[in-house]
């Protein structure tokens, strides 16, 4: 946060944000070829401190994203680690911006719901129920008395969003042997894994999971 000045107990120094966590990093020499940076979280959580007691919060979270940041960067984390630092660093900045997490779910939602009622009008979807002996035979377009209705913003949730169920993925289903019906296929199983993995990162972000070391 350009602006905000730290100043350092007894002495006339000052230094924004941005140039405070510059010389921070300027501590690791991870440039240098088989040398293993000691990454120290200490001075971070300190420069955090004093912020948050200057009444300087958005400064206080940029200085808590950066040392979670750093750590994945000068610190001594296996590749699993790597990509768990990196993937919350991406999604919602380590509990600190959690509402990325809520519009991304909101796009993929979006985004599947569009491609239902394009399925629906394409005759792709079709259903999965037993429907042996009905007459006439349902069709997503058109409502029967004897079989579920389909509903795109119903199927949407019961693909995206984890732990709803409307009952609509039961009866209705895309057809992959339909011209391009693979796609839909595909989609269902992509706006599945990815509603997951925006929820969860929905919820340990709200609820400050991801935040504890």
């Amino acid at each position: 946060m350009k602006g905000f000045t730290y100043n350092r107990v007894g002495g006339a120094h000052t230094a924004t944000v941005d140039q405070r966590l510059e010389w921070l990093r300027s501590q690791y020499p991870s440039a240098f070829p088989g040398v293993q940076a000691r990454f120290a979280t200490q001075p971070y959580e300190q420069f955090a401190a004093v912020c948050r007691r200057a009444g300087q919060d958005t400064a206080a979270r940029k200085v808590a994203i950066a040392r979670r940041s750093d750590l994945r960067k000068y610190g001594n984390l296996n590749r699993y680690r790597k990509f768990g630092n990196w993937l919350l660093d991406k999604s919602i900045k380590y509990g600190y911006q959690t509402w990325r997490a809520g519009v991304g779910l909101a796009v993929v939602f979006g985004l599947f719901l569009a491609l239902s009622i394009a399925g629906q009008h394409r005759h792709v979807m079709v259903p999965i129920g037993d429907i042996e002996g009905l007459h006439p035979l349902p069709s997503a377009t058109l409502c029967t008395s004897n079989y579920p209705c389909f509903y795109p913003v119903g199927y949407t949730v019961d693909t995206v969003i984890p732990l709803i169920n409307v009952h609509q993925a039961e009866y209705w289903g895309p057809d992959g042997h339909a011209a391009g019906g693979w796609l839909w296929v595909g989609s269902a199983w992509v706006a599945t894994g990815l509603g997951w993995a925006l929820a969860t990162l929905l919820v340990a972000g709200y609820t400050g999971l991801v935040r504890q070391e």
